[in-house]
């Protein structure tokens, strides 16, 4: 995203968490997961969330159980 100016916001990082999810791309998924920390977006519920789901899609369950944990906020979803 940044090499093409184009602005992240929580929108963004939870389409591209859920495509990495989808693919199964952990590595792609990881690197969003470290973005949205270094801009802000991973209180983010939808972020969250997202996340959650990309982690289990990719079998990661302790990095999904951590950010589940880690969630100020919880909803249905989570």
């Amino acid at each position: 995203m940044g090499r093409f100016s184009v602005k992240s916001n929580g929108f963004t990082l939870a389409m591209v968490s859920k495509v990495a999810g989808e693919i199964r791309d952990l590595v792609a998924g990881k690197l969003v997961h470290c973005h949205g920390i270094k801009i802000g977006f991973v209180v983010d519920i939808v972020v969250s969330n997202s996340l959650i789901s990309m982690y289990e899609k990719c079998g990661e369950f302790e990095a999904m159980k951590k950010v589940f944990d880690e969630m100020c906020e919880r909803n249905v979803g989570s």
